[in-house]
Protein backbone atom coordinates (compact mmCIF):
# COMPACT_ATOMS: atom_id res chain seq x y z
CA UNK A 1 0.00 0.00 0.00
CA UNK A 2 1.43 3.36 -0.96
CA UNK A 3 1.89 6.02 1.75
CA UNK A 4 -0.34 8.45 -0.15
CA UNK A 5 -3.19 5.95 -0.17
CA UNK A 6 -2.87 5.32 3.57
CA UNK A 7 -2.87 9.06 4.26
CA UNK A 8 -6.02 9.52 2.20
CA UNK A 9 -7.76 6.58 3.93
CA UNK A 10 -6.93 7.94 7.39
CA UNK A 11 -8.25 11.40 6.49
CA UNK A 12 -11.47 9.87 5.18
CA UNK A 13 -11.99 7.82 8.36
CA UNK A 14 -11.23 10.85 10.53
CA UNK A 15 -13.82 12.93 8.67
CA UNK A 16 -16.43 10.15 8.90
CA UNK A 17 -15.92 9.75 12.66
CA UNK A 18 -16.18 13.52 13.22
CA UNK A 19 -19.45 13.73 11.24
CA UNK A 20 -20.93 10.80 13.15
CA UNK A 21 -20.00 12.31 16.51
CA UNK A 22 -21.56 15.65 15.49
CA UNK A 23 -24.80 13.77 14.84
CA UNK A 24 -24.60 12.35 18.37
CA UNK A 25 -23.69 8.80 17.38
CA UNK A 26 -21.30 6.90 19.63
CA UNK A 27 -18.55 4.30 19.23
CA UNK A 28 -18.05 1.32 21.54
CA UNK A 29 -14.90 -0.80 21.51
CA UNK A 30 -15.41 -4.50 22.14
CA UNK A 31 -12.24 -6.55 21.89
CA UNK A 32 -10.57 -5.98 18.53
CA UNK A 33 -13.48 -4.22 16.82
CA UNK A 34 -15.79 -1.25 17.24
CA UNK A 35 -19.54 -0.84 17.24
CA UNK A 36 -21.37 2.30 16.20
CA UNK A 37 -24.50 3.22 18.14
CA UNK A 38 -27.08 4.87 15.86
CA UNK A 39 -30.52 5.66 17.31
CA UNK A 40 -29.94 3.11 20.06
CA UNK A 41 -28.97 0.32 17.63
CA UNK A 42 -25.46 -1.13 17.72
CA UNK A 43 -23.81 -1.74 14.33
CA UNK A 44 -20.47 -3.49 13.89
CA UNK A 45 -17.66 -1.34 12.57
CA UNK A 46 -14.55 -3.21 11.52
Amino acid sequence: MSPGFMDHALRLMDALIKVMRQRIHDFIREGDYYKVVVSGEQLEWL
